[in-house]
């Protein structure tokens, strides 16, 4: 992602996030990189624009790189939104939620909130209901790890996920991109990248 990177052993640097400004659907980051291996020490400016979600911890340093298409983080906001019914059978009532957390850790690990998805309330004494609603690649992770302790388990697919823009639902951008840089990330439809 940055040039100057590409001739350099990732272990021989290291990336420090210096400065954030947040403002309508964009992002200005600026970055600072230093090898003491090859005696760099450059700032560079992230502009992001069309910002979906990001996640900013103080963390500080650590290697920058970017996210596949089928990162848990891009598939969230790509992925079709499906949602996950069943009927839990009485004698596994206590073990569904461990058993859709630990799918969901297997699936998305922690990038995603594990209880963002499910619906609790079904675990609460309801015989049939939906137990999560979701992008489709989680929902599956789930219905594949319930299933055999589930009567009627089915899946629906919803379709595209879609968003509100103030007057009506549109569909979501695929064509979106993931820049992760120690442990946070932002998920935009384009950047920039200058060398200051």
């Amino acid at each position: 992602m940055i040039p100057i990177l590409n001739n350099i052993d990732e272990e021989d640097y290291w990336v420090m996030k210096e400065a954030v400004k947040i403002y309508d659907d964009v992002i200005s980051l600026w970055l600072r990189v230093k090898s003491d291996v090859n005696e760099i020490d450059e700032e560079y400016e992230l502009v992001c624009r069309g910002i979906k979600y990001y996640n900013f911890c103080p963390d500080g340093d650590g290697d920058i790189f970017m996210l596949s298409q089928n990162h848990p983080l891009i598939l969230e906001y790509t992925d079709e939104k499906s949602e996950l019914y069943c009927q839990i059978q009485e004698k596994y009532k206590n073990e569904i939620l461990g058993i859709v957390l630990n799918s969901h850790h297997e699936t998305a690990n922690d990038w995603i909130d594990h209880f963002k998805y499910v619906n609790t309330v079904i675990l609460k004494g309801w015989d049939y209901g939906m137990l999560a609603n979701g992008p489709s690649f989680l929902i599956n992770s789930y219905f594949d790890a319930i299933n055999p302790f589930c009567k009627n388990a089915n899946v629906l697919n919803k379709g595209p996920q879609k968003d509100w823009d103030g007057s009506k639902f549109i569909e979501r951008d695929k064509n979106i991109k993931g820049i992760c840089f120690g442990n946070s990330y932002i998920i935009t439809s384009q950047y920039e990248l200058a060398n200051k």
